[in-house]
Formats: structure tokens, sequence, C-alpha cells
């Protein structure tokens, strides 16, 4: 949910996480592979994300009778992106009122070259079926932590270059080659409202697009994203 949410890479968001657009609400694009520097496909930047509802107040656990069993780990495969040249694969964990996701982007369509990871931590309320999207159910997400690993010293030198530009406490964060950094300060979002659905073994988040962002409750995800996770045995 999701890159959906502080410091924002120029890389493609992959199974609705917040719209760069994440896509979880954790990232969005700001700077395309052809605005980059030359020999970079895009370079962090901040952007404190548009304005939203309070966080919802959460209730662990707390969920509807008839609500999908999205409990579990859940993994993707790796999904190329051919417009951004990045690939991706997500690993969501939910369990007890906590949600976990990992989204590890590469530099290659197979997956081999690491560029950046980045974990978001939220707490969660699953609320009723939804009105607009068959099957889904709405799903109230608020932000506990963030961090994000680089794997290129070009890319951190450009990163804190931009963070340092940033407002308040996010200018405070440095980061560093193989190191997770706790970024939080920097998240757009402290909040996303989303949809989710189970159908058989796999899970579909909600797809924010630039008039559903999953910013308030209003502009809730109205679309699930075409690829699914698969649940872990």
């Amino acid at each position: 949910m999701i890159n959906h949410l502080g410091v924002i890479l120029a890389i493609a968001c992959f199974f609705g996480c917040k719209p760069q657009e994440s896509e979880s609400g954790r990232t969005r694009t700001a700077t395309s592979a052809k605005e980059a520097p030359k020999g970079e496909k895009g370079t962090p930047v901040n952007d404190p994300g548009p304005k939203q509802d309070p966080a919802p107040k959460q209730d662990p656990g707390s969920k509807p009778a008839s609500s999908p069993g999205i409990e579990g780990v859940w993994t993707s495969s790796c999904a190329y992106d051919a417009k951004s040249q990045y690939a991706a694969k997500m690993t969501y964990k939910i369990e007890g009122g906590k949600f976990e996701q990992l989204q590890q982007t590469y530099s290659d369509e197979k997956c081999t070259k690491k560029f950046v990871d980045q974990k978001s931590v939220y707490t969660y309320k699953l609320g009723s079926a939804n009105a607009k999207v068959a099957g889904a159910f709405d799903w109230d997400l608020a932000v506990v932590s963030t961090e994000t690993k680089f794997y290129d010293q070009n890319t951190v030198s450009q990163a804190n270059a931009n963070i340092s530009k940033a407002p308040g406490a996010c200018a405070k964060v440095v980061y560093a080659v193989n190191t997770y950094v706790n970024d939080t300060a920097c998240a757009g979002l402290k909040s996303v409202f989303t949809v989710v659905s189970v159908q058989k073994d796999s899970l579909f988040y909600g797809s924010c697009d630039r008039t559903n962002d999953c910013s308030t409750a209003a502009k809730r995800a109205v679309a699930l994203a075409k690829e699914g996770l698969t649940q872990q045995k």
C-alpha cells in the first residue's frame, strides 16, 4: 500500500500501491526516467502528498462477520514495467491488526539487480463490503513506520541531496548504502483508504489513481490491481 509513503522514487508502482502516482501508498512518481540525470533512471524526492483525512482510529483485529481471510503471508512474482525499466516483488504479512509490506525494486526485468527495498508497517481496520468494487472490502491503514534501503551509492547521494531540502524532521534523514534507514518523518500519507479482496488463494489490493488517490475516505480506491499476491502455506 503502497511505495504507497514517504520517500518518493521515480519508479513504477506495482500491485496497487499509491500511484505515483504506490501505488500501498508508499511511493509517488515525481521524476520520470527521461528527466533523470544521465545514467540514472530516477532520483528520490520529497512530497508532502495530498491533504487527507485524519488517520482512522484502529481496532486491532476487528472485522465484519463476512470479511475475507486476509491474514497470512502473501507474495508476488517478479513484475517488470517496461516504461520505467524497473521490476518489483511484493511481500505482505498481515496478522492481528498489523500489516507489514516489503517492496523490493530491481533495475532489471528478471529481479536480479537490487535497486531499493522499502518497508512499511501499518495498523488497519477492515470495514464492510465496498459498494463500488464487487467482492472487495474497505481497508483503512494507518502508518506506523517506513524504512528504505538503497543499494547504489550514486542513488544514495542524490536521495540525500533532495531530502536535505525537505521540510521539518524529514530533512534530517540520511541514507546509506545497504542500510535500512527510518524515514517515517518523510511519509507523504499518514493514512491510506483502500479496498482489499481475496479470490481463491490470491489477495488483491486497491489500485489508487489521480482521481481516487486513497488519501481520504472520499477518495478511496474504486478498482482492484490487476496483479494479485499468492498466499504462502
